[in-house]
Formats: C-alpha cells, structure tokens, sequence
C-alpha cells in the first residue's frame, strides 16, 4: 500500500511540475500489435462504423471519421494497408496515435495521453479494443 501511495504521489509532484510549465501531456510512445486474419475493405470498415455511431468522411482511399469521442483520418494504400491517425477524449484528458493495418497484424501507438492516465489501464483498453476490432475480420477460409 505504501508504495501505491508513493508513486501517486510522485506522480502528483510531476503533474505540478507540468502543471506549472503549462504541459498538459506526457508523450512516450506506446505501441500495441494484434494479429487480424485479414485486412478490411473500405465497405466492412463503412458497416462496422455505422453500427457504433461512427460517421465517415470519405471513400475507399483516403478520408476522415468522426465519433463523439474520437476524430481521426484514414487512407487506403494500394499495397492493401490502411494507416491513419486519431484523437480520443477521455476524462482524464486526450489521447492521440497512429494506427496500421497491415496483413497478418494492426498496430496503435498512442503519441500522446494525459500525464496522470497509467499506462497499465491504457494499454488494458487498447489490448480489449484491439482484440474486438480483429474478431469481425478473421482470415478467409
């Protein structure tokens, strides 16, 4: 118990310190890899979208997709691999990366989150996100 309590209070100092520089977030890059059966076409992804409120911008090369808690942009590669960035809201501040989708594998590296989110609850999350998202594409029989 004491050391949770040391740790949040030194988190708390160099939240202070950030604080009064006036940065409001800690960028150390964290990458996420999730294997998927297959690369989506532009139509799943469009499906999928609209069955969780997402609204996309765009075609079947590049666009940008809008959610009330997330914004982002997304482009098409004629090699087959999608990438993109995004923003999310959380209520302990924002969160932004950069995400791939390439055969056999996606990645998200976060770029930027609030100073006081653990990084252990941000990568859960992801971890659960990703392990969804690949579910609805496994690989063709």
């Amino acid at each position: 118990m004491n050391e949770i309590y040391c740790g949040l209070a030194f988190r708390y100092q160099i939240w202070k310190l950030f604080s009064h520089l006036n940065i409001r977030e800690f960028i150390m890059p964290l990458t996420i890899s999730h294997p998927i059966g297959k690369v989506p076409s532009f139509l799943e992804l469009k499906k999928l979208a609209d069955e969780h409120g997402v609204q996309i911008n765009g075609n079947d090369q590049s666009g940008d997709f809008k959610h009330p808690d997330a914004t982002g942009k997304y482009t098409f590669e004629k090699n087959g691999k999608i990438h993109g960035e995004f923003t999310a809201t959380h209520t302990l501040g924002i969160v932004t990366g950069i995400y791939i989708i390439l055969t056999g594998k996606v990645e998200v590296t976060i770029t930027g989150k609030p100073f006081l989110m653990p990084e252990v609850m941000l990568k859960g999350k992801l971890s659960e996100g990703l392990t969804a998202f690949c579910a609805k594409f496994p690989a063709a029989t």
